[in-house]
């Protein structure tokens, strides 16, 4: 795979955010090369423009199958190298969910370059009779859900098999072993392109820095590491309401102009987190009923916010015009300043002293407390369960932190029982997989 200066010099930063000059004669007549991708005694019945696209001519090509049947085909024409590079990318995108799922895409059909013209190339699929409207909700997330479920990396690995394409920009597609590692390559790829694109700016260099060295491994590596796993899956990798729409024939959701890669499945939701998007966070939330939020689920909403800086980069680098992800880095920086090292578990040994008989019975404790932490404390509170008297529980949970304190609030809620007495509490600050601090805290209210 060609490095980020090689393929980023194919176009210059300010043909970024035009459209691509493909003259319409090339939709005039179909190509011998287009014609040789049909069935066998397929014949041409007309072909027309339909449908437009930024970076393409598009057209549909009407045909008479050999038993007599008509069927139209969908055409995507594009110019140059980059051209070339966008519909073979595509090709693979749309063959690689075909074959998982077909229901989900048009038949792709083919792609290559014209005989007549050897700087045109092509794609081609069948054209599908869809509505203007986008798909409905639970329809669309849980077709959505069986592909990221079914179509499972052939390697185990993270990537895909040829550059696939954002716009005109080829996005990061080589193999890796860890999510980790291939956001955080992709990520600096597109990095690279907003900066060829916008011009060098120190701030955005040291907010860029931050990103790629503190909140990537620190909203990533979790995913993987400390017993949780995620499998590289099947996206469409562009999948916003301009990509997406409802099959009128089959009464099914259909999705199309894919930029494929196998990822982790959350990153397909990159798109749907502005306000502005009329597939957001509602279908988000039907998405999870069908495929659960990976582990840590508390970093879920973070983890969309890092993905859509990938989708706002890439928009950065395509229009020269459009505002920065400054104010996007700049939260995610805030939040996360110690990186991974940052991420705290606290292990909690309680031991319950009281001056009343207690029930050898299972109880439920609710703990708040205060102790200084190193981190960001937002959400603190938590359970132990089958805490009976003179019992030592070894309890692990994971914390956010505001103002660099955590609240703990003590209180017993087995039912017509008065406790009166004491929690000692000890904590230790780890930092996977070795321990870097220890402290204490005693206060109790029952």
């Amino acid at each position: 795979m060609a490095t980020p200066m090689e393929v980023l010099h194919v176009m210059t930063p300010a043909e970024w955010g035009k459209p691509i000059d493909v003259d319409e004669k090339w939709i005039s007549f179909v190509d011998e090369n287009v014609k040789a991708k049909f069935p066998p005694g397929t014949e041409i019945e007309s072909i027309s423009p339909h449908g437009a696209s930024y970076w393409t001519r598009t057209a549909e090509v009407a045909t008479i199958m050999s038993d007599g049947t008509s069927r139209s085909y969908f055409l995507k024409v594009s110019q140059g190298d980059n051209g070339k590079g966008m519909v073979l990318g595509e090709f693979a995108s749309m063959t690689a969910i075909y074959q998982v799922l077909p229901k989900f895409v048009p038949e792709p059909i083919g792609s290559g370059t014209y005989a007549s013209a050897p700087d045109i190339h092509f794609f081609c699929c069948e054209l599908i009779n869809m509505s203007d409207e986008i798909p409905e909700i639970q329809a669309f997330t849980s077709t959505l859900a069986e592909l990221h479920s079914k179509g499972i990396s052939p390697n185990g690995k993270y990537g895909f098999f040829v550059p696939t394409y954002k716009g005109t920009i080829p996005q990061y597609t080589e193999w890796q072993e860890t999510w980790e590692e291939a956001y955080y390559h992709s990520m600096k790829w597109f990095i690279h392109a907003e900066e060829k694109s916008q011009g060098t700016d120190k701030e955005m260099q040291e907010l860029c820095q931050g990103i790629l060295e503190k909140v990537i491994p620190r909203l990533l590596r979790p995913l993987e590491t400390g017993g949780r796993q995620i499998q590289p899956c099947l996206i469409h990798g562009d999948l916003w309401a301009g990509n997406t729409s409802w099959n009128i024939d089959t009464n099914m959701p259909i999705i199309y102009d894919s930029a494929a890669l196998y990822a982790h499945n959350e990153l397909e939701m990159a798109a749907w987190r502005p306000i502005r998007h009329l597939i957001g966070k509602q279908y988000m939330k039907a998405y999870f009923h069908y495929f659960p939020v990976s582990a840590p689920e508390e970093d879920q909403d973070d983890r969309n916010m890092l993905y859509y800086l990938r989708w706002d980069l890439k928009s950065s680098a395509l229009f020269s015009g459009n505002l920065r992800a400054k104010e996007t880095m700049r939260s995610l920086i805030a939040k996360f300043p110690g990186g991974y090292e940052g991420r705290m578990i606290l292990f909690l040994i309680l031991h319950f002293y009281t001056t009343s008989h207690l029930p050898s019975q299972v109880a439920v404790l609710t703990f708040i407390a205060t102790f200084s932490t190193p981190n960001q404390i937002i959400d603190s509170s938590f359970s132990i369960e089958a805490l009976t008297y003179g019992e030592v529980k070894n309890v692990s949970i994971n914390l956010k932190t505001k103002n660099h304190a955590l609240r703990l609030v003590v209180k017993y809620t087995k039912q017509n029982v008065n406790v009166k007495g004491n929690i000692s509490l000890s904590w230790t600050h780890t930092v996977i997989p070795e321990v870097q601090g220890s402290g204490s805290a005693t206060r109790a209210r029952a």
